[in-house]
């Protein structure tokens, strides 16, 4: 077993160990990517001190998604009011996906998704890899394509998708795959003799309506105006869009750029309220500001 960036790299379980993985999965109890098992935070607090030379007492481990809505809420030009926090992504310490309410400087997490059901962004890598581009890395191309649909094969594809992956309102609410085995060999299955573009556009509205579901429900749940989003999912700036354009949405933030690249950025600003709470001083967190750094060139 090897450790790397804080995620154990272990060779596939097999026989009933294997088994009762998939079982736990299948519950949401476990996140089910193959090979992967969050260390404990012992484990990962060893694995920096030791690379960094870091008294251990100097380090503290934050959550992925708290790191997330930190990022989008304080970092947000409405930091301090009354907001509603979304995050959404692939994966992160077993979730996929949480709701937070904020409002100072307190942000209270009222639901966490567990990405071993299903999650958007692994849906959405899923058909990227499938229509031949990389994962991880060329989701936006499959945005972008997503409009030259045609009409009616966007329609067919959406309607083929949608029997495989969907939306589960709930609580907490759920993004679940719908069928069991290879989730490759389903989506391939799923989408044969349907167009490139025509699943481009089907991914995309199931993307879209699933978000745009997610959302009003949380609103309706908890309130609020203001909505900051955080997560890899959000850099589908087509369903920002229209999430946006909610009749109850009165300001949309989004942090650049709101992948794990910015998760640094939240755990400094949680870092920086646990730091004023040791230190006896109100803590005043700034937005992040425009994202234009280093000197000015005319």
């Amino acid at each position: 077993r090897r450790g790397y960036y804080g995620v154990g790299l272990e060779t596939p379980r097999r026989g009933l160990t294997g088994r009762a993985r998939k079982l736990g999965a299948r519950l949401g109890l476990l996140d089910p990517a193959p090979g992967k098992a969050p260390l404990a935070d012992e484990e990962r607090r060893a694995h920096v001190t030791g690379h960094l030379g870091l008294a251990a007492e100097r380090v503290r481990i934050v959550d992925h998604h708290a790191c997330h809505a930190a990022a989008a809420y304080f970092g947000s030009p409405f930091g301090g009011r009354e907001a509603l926090v979304l995050t959404n992504d692939n994966s992160g310490d077993g979730l996929c996906a949480t709701v937070s309410t904020a409002r100072a400087t307190t942000l209270e997490r009222r639901e966490a998704t567990r990405s071993g059901p299903g999650s958007l962004g692994s849906f959405y890598t899923l058909v990227t890899l499938l229509l031949g581009m990389k994962p991880g890395e060329h989701e936006y191309k499959v945005m972008g394509l997503a409009p030259y649909a045609p009409a009616g094969g966007a329609e067919q594809a959406l309607a083929a998708l949608r029997a495989t992956f969907d939306f589960a309102p709930g609580e907490p609410s759920r993004f679940e795959w719908r069928t069991r085995g290879p989730l490759y060999r389903t989506l391939l299955e799923a989408t044969l003799g349907l167009r490139f573009d025509a699943i481009a556009g089907g991914a995309q509205r199931l993307l879209e309506e699933a978000l745009l579901r997610w959302a009003r429900l949380a609103r309706e749940r908890y309130g609020a105006e203001r909505l900051a989003l955080g997560g890899g999912v959000f850099m589908n700036v087509k369903a920002n869009m229209l999430l946006a354009e909610e009749p109850w949405v009165s300001d949309l933030f989004v942090f650049p750029s709101c992948g794990d690249e910015s998760n640094a950025v939240g755990a400094a600003y949680l870092g920086y309220l646990t730091l004023c709470g040791a230190r006896g001083t109100a803590p005043a967190p700034r937005p992040f500001g425009p994202a234009y750094l280093g000197p000015s060139l005319d």
